[in-house]
Parts: structure tokens; C-alpha cells; sequence
């Protein structure tokens, strides 16, 4: 997807980089020594979720990729053991999120 001005696009995707490397040290994570590993657990953790042409989306794209974000959500859902069973939705869980979020901003 593109969007944005050039520089300030590239200049985020490099501080979130430099985060997440900074987050991997600080939990004791080793880059340099397990570069290998690390790249597949981040493919793994974040799937390709839709290809984007330069334009960014358009009528043929979004929906593919509208519908891998839900499969991708979903199953991050299931992993931390929601269950829709028990009235945990996909639906309800996100408003829970955003209520918990919103009351740390307070």
C-alpha cells in the first residue's frame, strides 16, 4: 500500500524497525545470533495479507485484503483462547479492546 509523502513514509517504516529491534533486546532476544529464527517467527506473525499495486487499493484488491485481516485477526482470537461459543466475538472482543484502551488514556 502507498500512501503518504515518500520520506515520512520511509522514515516511520525505520523507527518502527528500530523499535522492534530495540523491543527484541530488550526481552532478550539475540538479532545477531538468531537472525534466522527471528525472520521466520515475523513471517509467521505477520502473513502476507494482500498484494498493492502503487495506487494502493482499488475495487479489485480491498476486498482480498479486508478479508485476510479478519482471517488474520480471527486466529490471533483464537490463539489467546476467545471463543465465540461464550459470547466472545470477534466484534465484542475489538469493543472490549477499545474500551481498555480508552481507559488508560484517562
Amino acid at each position: 500500500m502507498r500512501s503518504g509523502v515518500p520520506t515520512e513514509v520511509e522514515e516511520i517504516n525505520q523507527d518502527a524497525g528500530e523499535w522492534f529491534k530495540d523491543c527484541l533486546v530488550d526481552n532478550g532476544y539475540t538479532p545477531h545470533l538468531d537472525s534466522v529464527l527471528i525472520k521466520q517467527a515475523i513471517m509467521f506473525a505477520f502473513p502476507v495479507l494482500g498484494k498493492t499495486n502503487d495506487e494502493g487499493f482499488t475495487p479489485e484488491n480491498i476486498e482480498q485484503y479486508l478479508l485476510s485481516c479478519g482471517r488474520l485477526y480471527q486466529n490471533f482470537i483464537e490463539n489467546e483462547g476467545f471463543d465465540e461459543t461464550n459470547d466472545q466475538s470477534f466484534t465484542k472482543v475489538l469493543s472490549n479492546a477499545r474500551s481498555a484502551m480508552l481507559q488508560q488514556n484517562i
